[in-house]
């Protein structure tokens, strides 16, 4: 079987596919085009950029604060300021069923 089959070079180039540009994908795109604001450009690169430390397993606590953004949970801001207020012993409860068990044992 022969398969040295000499193939016309004009040809075999218009027959491949061209690669779109952005430009040609973007005009033959069912979306309609939209500018963006220059805020949400901003959140969309804190959200690539966050994607990336957490690919890169960095901890919130540790990245976060480069952007601006206080690192801590809620409890941990929470236990701070009960520590500056000096009510350490006696934190209040955070559920229903601490709160009634401590009337029950009121009550005994």
């Amino acid at each position: 079987r022969n398969t040295n089959i000499p193939v016309n070079e004009k040809r075999y180039q218009r027959l491949q596919a061209k690669k779109k540009s952005a430009y040609e994908m973007v005009r033959s795109s069912e979306y309609p085009v939209i500018t963006m604001e220059p805020e949400m450009k901003q959140v969309l690169n804190l959200w690539l950029e966050w994607t990336r430390c957490i690919v890169r397993e960095e901890r919130p606590q540790d990245f976060l604060p480069r952007f601006g953004i206080d690192g801590r949970t809620m409890q941990e801001i929470r236990k701070e300021l009960l520590d500056k207020a000096g009510d350490n012993e006696s934190l209040p409860s955070m559920s229903d069923k601490d709160d009634e068990a401590a009337r029950d044992d009121d009550d005994i």
